[in-house]
Formats: C-alpha cells, structure tokens, sequence
C-alpha cells in the first residue's frame, strides 16, 4: 500500500504515536515488573527503536517490521502467563474479559457519536 493510499485509508501512524503507544503500554501494564517478561518487555522497547531510526512517516517496511515486534511480544506475554500458576491465569483471564467488556461498550459509544455526527453533517440518508 502505497503512503498515500494509507494516509487517505486512515492508517497513517506517526512515530511518535507508535512510541508514545509502547510507552503507555508498558505503563499501564507494569509489564517490566512481572517475573520472566524481560523478552516482552524488550520486544516492545524495539518499536520504539523502529520509530527512532528514521524520520518522517513510517514506511510499509517499518510498519511490517513494528508489527512482528507486536507478534514476538504477543508469543512471549502468552508464554509469561503459561508459566504462572493456575489462579492467577484465572485471575488474569477475569481481568481481560472485563476490559474487554468495558472497551466494547466504549466502542459501541463512540460510534453511535461518530454516527450521529456524520447524520447531522448530512452524510446518511435520514
């Protein structure tokens, strides 16, 4: 895909965007306190190093390449949960599903906002 087409998809990330991400990620997890998770932890400061080597907008390369640090960090966060013993995964299962609950009603907000927005602009047929 082309910078162009992407910027005008909506899938233009900045670099800054992309480290501010990680960093928020790692502290709002409090991932690099939790035992074994080194290599995760690692994984995700390399996006950061992604995003540093270059300037301007991110090219597919970079992406890509962010991408597969997202996927090596995803293997090794679900090799970390393995090892822990079966009541914290339990717990740590409760804790996703309700994120997840409150993200999908977030969602469902924003969009019917994003919805009511583009009907007012005239966008959808009333």
């Amino acid at each position: 895909m082309s910078e162009e087409k992407r910027q005008a998809d909506g899938y233009d990330f900045a670099r800054g965007d992309m480290k501010m991400s990680v960093t928020i990620l790692l502290r709002n997890s409090k991932l690099a306190s939790v035992p074994n998770a080194e290599a995760c932890v690692g994984s995700l400061r390399g996006i950061e190093k992604i995003a540093d080597a270059s300037e301007g907008p991110l090219s597919s390369v970079e992406l890509i390449a962010m991408a597969q640090q997202y996927q090596a960090a995803r293997d090794e966060l679900k090799a970390v949960f393995e090892r822990l013993p079966e009541g914290e995964r339990e717990e740590g299962r409760k804790v996703a599903r309700q994120l997840r609950t409150e993200e999908q009603a977030q969602m469902r907000v924003e969009q019917a906002e994003y919805e009511r927005g583009r009907t007012q602009a005239g966008l959808y047929a009333r």
